[in-house]
C-alpha cells in the first residue's frame, strides 16, 4: 500500500477527539511543532479565510510560511502550503512515510486528520518555516492542532456546529473552540452577533483560567467571514513589542488581508453574476 492509500485508510477510523494520540505520534517524530512558531485559527465560520489572510500577511512581512487546512478541494497536497505553495507529491510522499513509520509505533493508529496534523508539522519544518498558520479542524481543545504551543490564537464566529462532538449549547461550543488559548498567546476573538455578547465572556474566561495572555484584540466579521478591520491593531502591537517570543508584523498582517480581499474581488468579478 502507498503512503498515500494508507493515508486514505485512516479515514475510516472517523473522527477522535483527544490529544493522547498526537502527542505520542509527534513525539515519535522528534517534535516538529517546536521547529517553528504557530499560529492556531479556531472557529465556526471564517477559519479558512482567516487562516489564508494571516498567512499571506506573514509573508508580506519576509517570513518563511507554513499553512495548513482542511478538506482539500482537487489533491490532498493543498492542505500543506510552504510559501503559499502547495508541497509537492515528492515531498508528500516521502513526508507520509516518516509518519506512517511513526504511527507504526503507536499502540493503535491515528485518526485520518491526526496524520496529515502530524505530517503538516513534519513537512513544515522539513521546510525551514518560521511561522505556520494552522486551521484547527474541529472544536479545539481536543483538536489534533492543539498540540503547538502557539504564539498567537484567533477565535471567529462561533455558531452551532458538531453539537455531538462539542455541545448542545453555544456556550459549550464557544468553551471547546477556546480551548486552544494557552498561556502567554496573543489572542484575538471575533466580535459576536446582537444577543450572543456573552459568548465573548466564554472565552475572556479562559483567559483567566490560564492566568496570563498578551493582548486581546477584537475582530469584525463581513460576508462570509472576510475580516473588514482590526480596531485593536494597536493593542496587538504593543503586545508584540512587549514580548520577543511574539514578533507578529502586524502591519503586514492587514497588507496580506488586502491582498486577500483583493483577489476575491477579483475572482468574483470575473466570474461574474
Amino acid at each position: 500500500m502507498s503512503h498515500r492509500d494508507y493515508l486514505f485508510s485512516l479515514e475510516q477510523i472517523g473522527i477522535k477527539l483527544g490529544l493522547d494520540q498526537i502527542r505520542a505520534l509527534v513525539d515519535h517524530l522528534g517534535h516538529p511543532e517546536r521547529a517553528f512558531r504557530a499560529v492556531v485559527v479556531a472557529g465556526t465560520n471564517g477559519k479558512g479565510s482567516v487562516t489564508a489572510m494571516i498567512e499571506r500577511g506573514l509573508r508580506a512581512a519576509g517570513c518563511r510560511t507554513g499553512r495548513y487546512t482542511s478538506p482539500h478541494l482537487m489533491h490532498i497536497e493543498e492542505r500543506f502550503a510552504v510559501a503559499g505553495m502547495p508541497i509537492t507529491t515528492d515531498v508528500f510522499e516521502s513526508t507520509a512515510g516518516r509518519v506512517r513509520a511513526a504511527a507504526d509505533r503507536l499502540s493503535s493508529p491515528p485518526s485520518f486528520f491526526e496524520a496529515t496534523t502530524a505530517l503538516a508539522l513534519e513537512a513544515f519544518r522539513d521546510a525551514g518555516v518560521e511561522f505556520a498558520v494552522l486551521e484547527v479542524g474541529l472544536g479545539g481543545r481536543l483538536d489534533a492542532t492543539n498540540v503547538v504551543d502557539p504564539v498567537a490564537v484567533v477565535v471567529t464566529a462561533v455558531d452551532f456546529d458538531h453539537q455531538e462532538f462539542l455541545g448542545d449549547t453555544l456556550e459549550q461550543i464557544a468553551y471547546e473552540k477556546a480551548g486552544v488559548i494557552k498561556p502567554g498567546s496573543l489572542v484575538v476573538l471575533a466580535e459576536f452577533a446582537p444577543g450572543r455578547n456573552h459568548l465573548t465572556q466564554t472565552q475572556m474566561d479562559r483567559c483567566d483560567q490560564i492566568a496570563q495572555f498578551a493582548s486581546l484584540g477584537m475582530i469584525e466579521q463581513v460576508g462570509l467571514g472576510m475580516i473588514q478591520r482590526c480596531p485593536q491593531v494597536g493593542a496587538l502591537e504593543a503586545g508584540s513589542q512587549q514580548d520577543r517570543h511574539h514578533p507578529l508584523p502586524v502591519s503586514a498582517l492587514l497588507d496580506g488581508e488586502r491582498q486577500i480581499l483583493l483577489r476575491a474581488d477579483c475572482i468574483a468579478a470575473r466570474r461574474g453574476p
